[in-house]
């Protein structure tokens, strides 16, 4: 199960049982700054897709606005950006902790669409993940799905994508 899911699970649970709102908002709290902390902890360990900075570089040259959305937290966001000195090609970042309801809630899609001043009919997500398939759907936005997804497919049952076979193949798709 996604982190998510688990997360959405308890906290209905924790409601389940009685536990205040307070109580509730003091868990999830908590459940957070142990991800956040995980997160950082791997830092060491991201690394960076070929094509990644090509791909950026290009979209930029072209006039391009690029935002990241994220279920990592903004801090671990920001520092593998800086890492891989891609910062400069990044316009916003929506990350998990920006947003009540990160994605695949169209809240999170949003966000990151009114931090770069689009609408969702000027927008393309990105993304290699059912979780980011489902996002778009939600949002209105079209989506790309770079590769293949291995995880679950039902989230593209009935909605129009395009697929690129390489995270370069973006520039020639926007």
């Amino acid at each position: 199960m996604l982190n998510l899911e688990i997360i959405n699970i308890a906290t209905e649970d924790l409601r389940t049982k009685g536990f205040s709102e307070q109580e509730v908002q003091q868990v999830l709290a908590k459940v957070t700054e142990i991800m956040n902390q995980v997160e950082l902890e791997s830092l060491d360990k991201a690394i960076l897709i070929e094509g990644v900075p090509e791909t950026l570089r290009a979209l930029k040259a072209r006039g391009l606005k690029v935002g990241i959305m994220t279920n990592s937290c903004r801090e671990y966001a920001k520092k593998v950006l800086a890492r891989f000195c891609l910062e400069k090609y990044v316009d916003a970042v929506g990350a998990r902790t920006d947003v009540e309801r990160p994605k695949p809630s169209a809240e999170h899609a949003f966000y990151v669409l009114k931090l770069l001043d689009v609408s969702a009919e000027e927008a393309v997500l990105v993304g290699d993940h059912w979780l980011d398939a489902e996002c778009a759907r939600r949002s209105g936005l079209k989506f790309v799905l770079v590769g293949t997804l291995e995880q679950d497919m039902e989230a593209l049952k009935g909605y129009e994508y395009q697929v690129a076979n390489s995270i370069m193949d973006i520039v020639n798709m926007v």
